[in-house]
């Protein structure tokens, strides 16, 4: 019951607005089945993914650059409140169950180091040894449109960046309720980060073409 344009994002590594595509390819849903060779990788496995839709469903596509509104991740005025990663300590493997995700006092989640985990309404990034452009691409899932790393900071840092998914509407509350912060908010708050809206060519996945019945086996 997956959608087909939901494989191509995994087999490509992209966002849906990445991507221009037939609306079927959104409805049409399939049951999926299929073997992966012991120690694969991520990367192995979108190539067996993008194999698999050609040999299955005969996609055909290109990439092309279209003008498109994107956010610049910057550095607000205040700069960065966050600091580069030190050496790595020594983690205590029974705190935390694999799969198991626990929340603080006030309800929000509590990733896995680098991780992201959200939790009804709150959502939580736990930026251990993170990069600013790993931190870019987390972002764009939850924006829903390019972000790209200006905040020319390098190297790994630490922080943790917590929101509610119900405020994120891309602009800042500012009343000052106890409710939890939009995404904006956080940012700026907690990391001093800021997301500015400009347009800039960005590369997509146009879909050529797709068989709507794959192949039998």
């Amino acid at each position: 019951n997956y959608p087909l344009i939901r494989v191509v994002c995994e087999a490509y590594n992209l966002k849906l607005f990445q991507i221009t595509y037939p609306d079927w390819m959104f409805f049409t849903r399939f049951d999926i089945a299929a073997n992966v060779s012991a120690g694969a990788t991520k990367k192995d496995l979108r190539v067996m993914l993008q194999q698999f839709l050609a040999e299955r469903f005969k996609l055909q596509a290109h990439r092309e650059h279209k003008l498109m509104e994107v956010y610049a991740l910057t550095v607000s005025k205040s700069g960065p409140k966050f600091k580069k990663s030190a050496e790595p300590a020594d983690e205590d493997p029974g705190s935390q169950v694999p799969g198991e995700i626990k929340s603080d006092k006030d309800g929000y989640p509590m990733p896995p180091p680098g991780g992201m985990t959200m939790m009804g309404d709150l959502a939580r990034i736990n930026g251990s040894k993170t990069s600013m452009s790993t931190l870019a691409t987390q972002l764009m899932g939850q924006v829903q449109r390019p972000v790209i790393d200006e905040t020319n900071l390098d190297g790994d840092y630490d922080f943790t960046l917590s929101w509610n998914t119900r405020l994120s509407s891309g602009e800042p509350r500012g009343d000052g309720s106890d409710i939890g912060l939009t995404l904006v908010d956080a940012l700026e708050k907690q990391l001093g980060l800021k997301l500015q809206s400009k347009k800039m060519m960005v590369e997509k996945l146009v879909i050529d073409h797709a068989d709507k019945l794959p192949t039998e086996n």
